[in-house]
């Protein structure tokens, strides 16, 4: 079963322009509307799936206009057709209950959009009103100062990249060095020292330091 559409504007181009479009993607256009009160009265003969409303429309706005329509008519989905982006008219319309937002100059491209998805439960605005949105809210909103210091940052980093006992095991270790007994270094003469120096002068990475790890002449 086609989505039934219900189709309200007060120019007549531009609801033929609108039809067109709808049917051509397969919706069923019910219902014409040129001001909002024809609107709500065709809406409740026949309580359409979605009512694509324009705002500026004689008798009745399209936002009061979906008002009565959606109390009417629970179950149907309202989008409304604007050149307004301000975002208190924006606002206004998601109160009313109206869960697609189309500007006009877009409509070509967006209309077919913001009917599948309000179908789905979703919601749907135009680029521009999306934008217009977070502009505004960005410029009545402002983030909370930063609490620490860029140094009291730079430590608290650090330490959530060292693990927990990380300190108390360095703690540990260092008192255990510290109460450790010393051992009997080998002489430069023993068996054990003439291995470590060979060892040391055939591994690259050692030999700049073999003299100064085995104190002087390796002969």
């Amino acid at each position: 079963m086609s989505t039934r559409i219900l189709l309200a504007d007060d120019h007549v181009i531009v609801r033929q322009g609108l039809r067109l479009l709808l049917q051509r993607e397969g919706f069923e256009v019910i219902g014409e509307a040129a001001n909002g009160q024809e609107a709500i009265r065709v809406a409740r003969e026949s309580c359409p799936d979605v009512a694509v409303l324009d705002y500026a429309m004689p008798l009745l706005n399209g936002i009061d206009a979906a008002r009565e329509i959606l109390q009417a008519c629970p179950r149907s989905k309202a989008i409304l057709l604007t050149m307004h982006t301000d975002d208190h008219y924006v606002l206004e319309a998601l109160r009313t209950g109206i869960t697609g937002f189309v500007v006009k100059s877009q409509a070509p491209a967006d209309l077919i959009r913001a009917v599948h998805e309000v179908l789905r439960g979703m919601m749907y605005l135009s680029p521009r009103v999306s934008r217009t949105l977070v502009q505004a809210y960005l410029a009545k909103s402002e983030l909370p100062p930063d609490p620490l210091t860029p140094r009291e940052r730079e430590v608290l980093h650090q330490d959530r990249r060292v693990p927990p006992n990380t300190h108390l095991e360095e703690a540990r270790h260092a008192k255990h060095r510290r109460h450790r007994p010393l051992r009997h270094s080998p002489g430069p003469d023993s068996d054990l020292s003439r291995a470590s120096a060979a060892e040391a002068i055939t591994c690259p990475t050692l030999q700049g330091f073999s003299l100064f790890a085995f104190g002087g002449s390796l002969t």
